[in-house]
């Protein structure tokens, strides 16, 4: 039968009761069957032998339709896959038709896994076939009736437990995807569809965020302002923070509620989320920019100097003839990390305390660093090795900032991006 024949498939289970799947064929009318049978076991002959009676008793002998038999009918992960396997196939094979899953007959396996299939699939109507009852096995013969209701609502919920799963690892890149797939379910409730509408703009928004897009980020979450109104205060503090850099702005300009460093606050954060993806690669790289970034923004901020061009002139005299002899070199001067710290110790006596006690320790973990995959070497980071240098980097930080005097808060975790909206 040619796909766009087919405007209504039935999927149904079938136990030893002929009556039900009789009833439900008639009154659904469908123009392809598929019937899910039990095979043939030691102790009783399988469901399948009933389909020629059914057929001719509903007057449906003319009828596409399909037998798939199940051997372990009372196994519900069997019972499931197989059930999914069919509705899916069917789905694909015939896009524009309606499908109905009608769970009344079979074992309880078979209609546990045959109503848990329907439910991972949208746009799929789950029937059963209601009646009175003279027991509690089965309806009596005469007074069934079909009850169809839309898998779409539950399917939706159903994905939204995994949303939250992946929210929890900070996946906003997958979560957007999914919800992308779940804002398609057609005739979805108002309500879930405004909440979909809502967590794709913010998934979407927190995804860029953690790929350093915070001009994009902020733009997406201002509807949003006041359900996420410190994020989006530190979002706008890592743009000022990543200005002082660029000296686009002046440190005087800082208000109140800021230090400067809330760049590498935000890399800290990022490597902490890097880390709970086990992306441990990842997440040291960002500590090394992390403590790279305060090095560079500690002698920005408080003497006007630049890593990436160093104005020789603004150093003191009794440093500027070293430096002037790499600028004749060289063309510019441009200082690695630790080369920032070992000037900025030449200029500040707080951090040279500090440089003193960190210099070798700083220098060995940094090493680690460079043997990764994403450095120079080829030996990934294990997570050990994250949990070290993760430890020793944020003590670093936090004491070479104190002895700048910078009010370099311990709190800072407490602005870690959200896993629930």
């Amino acid at each position: 039968m040619e796909a766009k024949s087919v405007q209504k498939i039935l999927v149904i289970s079938v136990g030893g009761s002929i009556d039900p799947v009789i009833s439900s064929i008639q009154k659904n009318r469908p123009d392809r069957i598929v019937f899910v049978c039990s095979d043939d076991l030691e102790t009783a002959q399988g469901s399948y032998r009933l389909i020629p009676q059914i057929l001719e008793q509903a007057g449906a002998t003319d009828c596409c339709y399909e037998i798939v038999r199940i051997k372990e009918i009372d196994d519900p992960v069997v019972c499931y896959t197989e059930s999914l396997r069919i509705i899916e196939r069917e789905k694909e094979e015939f896009a524009g038709a309606n499908l109905i899953v009608d769970y009344t007959g079979g074992t309880k396996s078979m209609s546990a896994g045959l109503v848990a299939a329907a439910m991972d699939v949208p746009g799929v109507f789950l029937c059963v076939m209601k009646g009175l009852r003279a027991d509690l096995r089965q309806v009596q013969a005469g007074t069934q009736r079909v009850r169809l209701s839309r898998t779409d609502a539950t399917y939706v919920q159903r994905q939204e437990r995994l949303l939250a799963t992946l929210l929890r690892r900070y996946d906003y890149a997958a979560a957007k995807e999914l919800i992308d797939q779940l804002i398609q379910t057609p005739d979805l409730p108002s309500e879930i569809e405004s909440r979909l509408q809502r967590r794709v703009i913010l998934c979407q928004a927190f995804d860029l965020w953690d790929k350093f897009d915070h001009i994009t980020a902020k733009n997406l979450l201002e509807p949003y302002r006041k359900d996420f109104y410190e994020w989006i205060l530190f979002l706008e503090n890592i743009r000022c923070s990543l200005a002082l850099l660029k000296g686009e702005m002046e440190a005087t300009k800082l208000t109140k509620k800021m230090h400067g460093f809330e760049a590498v606050e935000d890399l800290l954060l990022n490597a902490e989320r890097r880390a709970h993806q086990q992306r441990f690669d990842d997440a040291v790289a960002r500590l090394y920019r992390a403590i790279e970034l305060t090095g560079q923004l500690l002698l920005k901020i408080r003497y006007g100097l630049d890593t990436g061009n160093l104005e020789v002139a603004r150093l003191p005299e009794t440093l500027q003839a070293r430096y002037a002899e790499r600028e004749a070199a060289r063309g510019k001067v441009q200082l690695a990390l630790v080369e920032a710290y070992t000037l900025l110790a030449e200029l500040d006596e707080g951090c040279r305390s500090v440089w003193k006690r960190w210099e070798n320790a700083l220098k060995n973990l940094l090493q680690l660093r460079n043997y990764s995959i994403l450095a120079h070497g080829f030996k990934p980071i294990s997570q050990d090795d994250y949990e070290r240098i993760r430890a020793k980097s944020v003590e670093f930080i936090g004491e070479m900032l104190r002895a700048a005097n910078v009010p370099w808060p311990d709190n800072w975790r407490e602005r870690q991006l959200p896993v629930n909206f």
